[in-house]
């Protein structure tokens, strides 16, 4: 099975002037020190912030501005990633290229994916029918146990996870094998079916306008005439009203088409006014009523931007969708010119067919002659509905036949994984959460409500808080492994920062350093963050240890030879297509 494994990381500040690099060994790592606070969290979230994540990192750590270099390989290929703010240069090794991505999204998240075979997607917030490559954030998130949130609720490692909607379950799903990469497949081709259902949709809604049209444009009569009559009439449509009928036809299919335009195109503005005007109320709150840089959410605790630079892109949201209302305003304004000189077009062929009807209008007792122009008015009426009609059906017969699609395609999906299937994975994932538990002492924590990975919550209530920390931990482990088992995607090195949360009794951080030695095998890099003790001596035999100090992480008399280093290849890396 591939693995993915961190070699070497560069940090540097402009805002120091000052950097530094360390280096990772292939199986065990321990970053250490004497006491806290010295850097081990920054530095392990350095790592994940190289290459595309967003780990929450203090504004302390934030004000230093650091760029990063990543020496990284995936199944024995090497790369490294240099990341500036958002944007981030990669060069392959081993096909000599290197390419900068403007956006951390996009073709960089796809390029990832593909070497990590990582192949879940997510509905896109604005489309929901176009499914996207998720950041490398989703990736992960079974690696890396965050010495804050991780501890509390798995697979909560980062911030921004929350840009797609209903992200977690499929995310645990795809890890620990209950999907697929096929399952992903054919919801693409699904969610194809979808924008074409929704074109047709839209077809349907525009031919029900027009058909409201031409009842409001020409109203029904009831009027019969004699055999005479009608020959009449007949021959007078034939020779003097064919063409005044056809363009009355032509000038009615116009009326009908600019009517659904400005519809179409007036729900389009009360959105976008809507939208103006929410933007302006983010500003006025953003700038009023909240004095930091960054804004808590009250509910998840995730820590949200505030800065100049995001209400300045407030601002810009919102001239955007200013120009937008001037924009739709405008062709409203057209549209309405020109569906007027349409009712008047149409008024001038009526005025001429009335002409024609003078002719014909004789009193008959107590009937009158017929009237012409209410007859050709029925004529391209009905015509014009004949042909609308026509073309509901065959959008109508579309619609069900996309649906008819979809539906064997999610018969398909429901199908790639059996009963058996699902079964065994939960059975391989309970047998090893119940082993790990009892190896750190956690019977205590109840497993009642728990059948599969995604049931972590269910994990909490039971026991104490030192215990509910360890199952936390057999849970993690638990879910690595079974990465390992399910092989859906290359296995990442995992991060583990500060495992004796909670005031473990020494008896039980030794249950949790031999778990990690005798679970991660030393084929798998694992990089251990945790302050220095005897009770870490078994871990360090062999392991590659870098000791933190006072100095922390950054220094003065680095900075020059790996600022230039970092420089030098992220300014000769050629811009990818999206940048």
């Amino acid at each position: 099975m591939k693995s993915l494994k961190f070699k070497r990381l560069v940090l540097v500040s402009d805002t120091l002037k000052s950097a530094n690099q360390f280096k990772f060994g292939k199986s065990r790592n321990l970053i250490t020190g004497k006491d806290n606070s010295i850097g081990k969290t920054s530095l392990v979230k350095s790592l994940f912030w190289a290459v595309g994540c967003d780990p929450a990192f203090d504004n302390a750590w934030k004000a230093f501005e650091c760029k990063t270099l990543l020496e990284f390989s995936v199944g024995g290929q090497n790369y490294t990633a240099v990341r500036i703010k958002n944007s981030i240069a990669i060069q392959d090794h081993g096909s000599k290229s290197c390419i900068k991505y403007g956006t951390i999204s996009g073709h960089y998240s796809e390029w990832f994916s593909s070497i990590v075979n990582f192949n879940i997607k997510f509905p896109a917030r604005k489309d929901n029918t176009k499914l996207e490559t998720p950041p490398p954030a989703y990736y992960f998130l079974p690696f890396y146990i965050d010495q804050l949130r991780s501890w509390v609720q798995p697979w909560n490692a980062f911030d921004n996870l929350g840009q797609y909607a209903n992200w977690r379950v499929a995310t645990v799903k795809y890890h620990t094998g209950y999907l697929t990469t096929a399952h992903f497949e054919l919801e693409d081709e699904i969610q194809g079916y979808q924008r074409e259902k929704r074109a047709a949709d839209e077809e349907i809604r525009r031919i029900n306008t027009a058909i409201e049209i031409v009842e409001a444009y020409v109203p029904k009569n009831n009027f019969a005439s004699t055999p005479e009559e009608f020959e009449k009439i007949t021959k007078e449509v034939t020779d003097e009203l064919g063409e005044l009928t056809k363009q009355q036809e032509s000038a009615i299919k116009k009326a009908s088409s600019f009517h659904s335009e400005i519809h179409n195109l007036s729900t389009q503005l009360a959105i976008a006014r809507r939208a103006a005007k929410e933007l302006e109320a983010d500003y006025k709150f953003a700038v009023e009523n909240i004095a930091e840089d960054e804004l808590e959410c009250p509910l998840c605790a995730t820590l949200h931007d505030n800065s100049l630079v995001n209400r300045a892109s407030i601002l810009t949201d919102k001239q955007q969708a200013e120009d937008q209302v001037l924009f739709l305003s405008n062709q409203i304004e057209t549209l309405a010119t020109e569906k007027q000189n349409i009712n008047d077009q149409l008024n001038r062929i009526r005025n001429l067919i009335g002409n024609i009807n003078l002719k014909y209008k004789t009193s008959n007792g107590t009937k009158e002659s017929p009237d012409l122009t209410s007859i050709v008015d029925g004529f391209a009426a009905r015509s014009v509905q004949r042909s609308v009609q026509k073309t509901m059906v065959e959008k109508q017969s579309d619609y069900k036949n996309l649906s008819d699609k979809q539906q064997d395609l999610k018969t398909k999906q429901k199908k790639l994984q059996s009963k058996e299937k699902k079964q065994e994975l939960n059975d391989y994932f309970l047998g090893l959460l119940v082993e790990y538990l009892e190896k750190l002492s956690s019977q205590g924590v109840s497993l009642n409500k728990v059948n599969s990975p995604m049931d972590y919550n269910k994990l909490f209530g039971s026991g104490g808080a030192a215990e509910g920390t360890r199952a936390v931990l057999a849970y993690q482990i638990a879910v690595y492994r079974q990465i390992q088992y399910a092989s859906n995607e290359t296995l990442s090195a995992i991060v583990i920062d500060t495992p004796r949360q909670q005031e473990q009794a020494a008896s039980n951080y030794k249950r949790i350093v031999d778990l990690l030695i005798d679970e991660i095998p030393n084929s798998s890099q694992l990089i251990l963050c945790g302050m220095d003790s005897k009770l870490l001596s078994t871990y360090k035999e062999g392991a590659n240890v870098i000791q933190l100090d006072r100095r922390k992480l950054l220094q003065e008399e680095k900075y020059e030879l790996l600022s230039n280093e970092l420089t030098a290849l992220f300014d000769t890396a050629a811009p990818s297509a999206d940048s």
